[in-house]
């Protein structure tokens, strides 16, 4: 039992390192990419209304998956991220709730990947 409970700790201790890197690198982006945004028009309205998590958040929850002992992102999610970890994670939502943007982002990208497809095919002819 003990050595399960250093473990956690260990796992906590990497995940909170980790945040930090990409926390500071997330920042530097974020200023990179307001520089050569365009402006929007004043007559759009824009939502700013914040999601659960920060891109940083997510981002290091995803490296701390690929980096961890756990079989799926979804056990690692439930089972310890919401379980032990939601004082660092005060924006943390259900699992449902975190996966579904990225589905609509991986149905885009097939979309687009399968219409370069047909546009390659067909200039072929």
């Amino acid at each position: 039992m003990q050595t399960n409970k250093i473990r956690s700790t260990m796992l906590q201790d990497k995940i909170i390192e980790t945040f930090v890197k990409v926390d500071n690198f997330c920042k530097i982006f974020e200023d990179e990419i307001q520089k050569i945004q365009i402006e929007a028009p004043q007559d759009v309205k824009t939502r700013n209304r914040k999601s659960g998590l920060c891109d940083s958040e997510i981002i290091t929850l995803l490296i701390s998956f690929h980096g961890g002992q756990f079989r799926n992102f979804k056990h690692l999610y439930v089972n310890y991220v919401q379980a032990h970890m939601e004082p660092e994670f005060p924006g943390l939502v259900s699992y449902n709730r975190f996966i579904e943007p990225f589905w609509a982002q991986v149905k885009t990208l097939l979309s687009l990947r399968f219409m370069l497809l047909l546009l390659t095919t067909c200039s072929l002819n």
